[in-house]
């Protein structure tokens, strides 16, 4: 079976795959295939400059499957430009976001990732607080710290956030907030500044 899946993969990187194959129902077997296909398909791409319209073609299949997973999610923002240039709805404006960030294009990284929450679209399954908290280290790179800050708070009240997302996400509303404190101090501000002071001593208390 595995030897039969290599040469699946042999097969579409050598543009040796029958149309119909796209049009059969998507079980199991069928997701994996397709899976192993598109990310060929990108890693090829990376390497050889051309455009990966087959992966293209293999993601949408598989989200309008309801294939989309963390999985699957997490490995596509390892091809960040490439996913970004798929048209592949919301999923692209998540990879551009990515790309921009990465490429500390701060300003058009938060309009990415606004984009791509604004649309709420996301399967339920899916946990998204690592892209939540690249959202607010953009905006406060691109010294958006209100918009930091706002993310983070609405980060720090999800449920099941991970202990290291906890932390890093109460010491960067610290720093959102110090920030806003230095630019136009306000009472409402402070207020904010002193709770978001204590709560990142309290969980980073090994902080120097």
């Amino acid at each position: 079976k595995a030897l039969e899946l290599e040469l699946r993969v042999l097969d579409v990187l050598t543009d040796n795959v029958k149309k119909e194959n796209f049009n059969s129902f998507i079980d199991d077997d069928s997701a994996k295939i397709l899976r192993m296909e598109a990310f060929s398909l990108l890693q090829q791409s990376r390497e050889d400059g051309s455009h990966p319209t087959g992966a293209r073609q293999r993601f949408k299949l598989l989200i309008r499957a309801g294939r989309m997973d963390q999985s699957l999610l997490d490995d596509m923002m390892a091809f960040p430009a490439m996913i970004a240039s798929l048209g592949i709805g919301s999923w692209s404006e998540l990879g551009a976001a990515e790309y921009r960030l990465r490429n500390r294009d701060y300003v058009r990284a938060v309009r990415k990732f606004n984009a791509f929450f604004k649309r709420g679209n996301a399967p339920r399954n899916l946990d998204l607080s690592h892209y939540r908290y690249r959202w607010a280290v953009a905006a406060y790179k691109a010294q958006f710290f209100q918009t930091s800050a706002s993310v983070l708070e609405k980060l720090l009240r999800r449920k099941k956030l991970t202990k290291d997302m906890d932390k890093m996400a109460s010491k960067l509303l610290y720093y959102a907030y110090s920030e806003l404190e230095s630019k136009k101090g306000s009472a409402i501000n402070q207020k904010a500044l002193r709770k978001a002071a204590r709560a990142f001593v309290r969980k980073n208390p090994d902080d120097t």
